[in-house]
């Protein structure tokens, strides 16, 4: 776009890309990213299986939790709660 003292002048482009197909690759590419995508899904699920666990396993760790007495003051990330 060019701008003039008086007139302002644009242009148009146009740029074609060709068709692709929905179809998977069936290439060393494609089944590499299959791969992948299986090892993430596996290690986002072992991830979210440690955080579910985390405050069992901290509060119920004798050498990390308040004594028995002090139960209901146990953090669960959201609120003070028993475990």
């Amino acid at each position: 776009r060019r701008e003039t003292d008086t007139e302002t002048e644009s242009q148009k482009y146009t740029f074609e890309f060709p068709k692709t197909s929905n179809s998977r690759p069936n290439t060393a590419v494609g089944t590499s990213l299959d791969r992948l995508v299986r090892d993430i899904k596996e290690k986002v699920k072992t991830a979210k299986d440690f955080w579910i666990r985390l405050p069992y396993a901290v509060c119920n760790d004798e050498e990390v939790a308040a004594d028995a007495s002090k139960e209901d003051d146990c953090w669960n990330g959201q609120d003070r709660a028993r475990y």
